[in-house]
């Protein structure tokens, strides 16, 4: 992946990357733990107090369900981003977003299906389409929360193009 694959990407969905989702989709291209290793992240303001981690999407990837395109079919029905970008997923179909609309860094949890009835959420869903919890103020900082807590064998297998 090249920066200016990345810059083309960016214009014609119109985003705002944030710094550290470019500096992963140059290095990485996306990313996903591979069994028999799995990935729960801490996360306070649900019940159960973590969530699990499955998937980066990449940009152009052989594979559909780690494509950033393919996977973005639904980010309209996000309705408090003006421009959300969903970045990962995870294995109960819940995804990771960003808000490529402003300056905004944070990584999201948006619980798309509905599994935590919990009232800490940032965002209130509006029609139907699921809260959305801010995870982390920055990508790098979710980067890590997933590095750091990868089970088994640390197994993080790297897309190819």
């Amino acid at each position: 992946m090249s920066k200016s694959e990345i810059e083309i990407f960016s214009k014609k969905h119109d985003l705002n990357l944030p710094k550290g989702c470019i500096s992963f989709l140059l290095k990485y291209n996306g990313a996903f733990v591979s069994p028999p290793s799995y990935c729960s992240l801490p996360f306070p303001k649900i019940d159960g107090e973590e969530i699990d981690f499955s998937m980066l999407f990449g940009i152009s990837t052989n594979e559909e369900p780690y494509d950033i395109e393919a996977e973005n079919y639904i980010r309209d029905e996000i309705e408090y981003f003006d421009n959300p970008l969903i970045i990962g997923s995870n294995s109960s179909n819940n995804y990771y977003v960003i808000n490529c609309d402003n300056n905004d860094e944070s990584v999201y949890c948006w619980d798309r299906t509905h599994i935590h009835y919990d009232d800490n959420y940032d965002y209130a869903e509006v029609d139907e389409e699921g809260k959305i919890y801010k995870f982390s103020d920055t990508f790098d900082e979710f980067f890590d929360a997933i590095f750091n807590n990868i089970g088994e064998e640390k197994d993080i297998q790297i897309v190819k193009l």
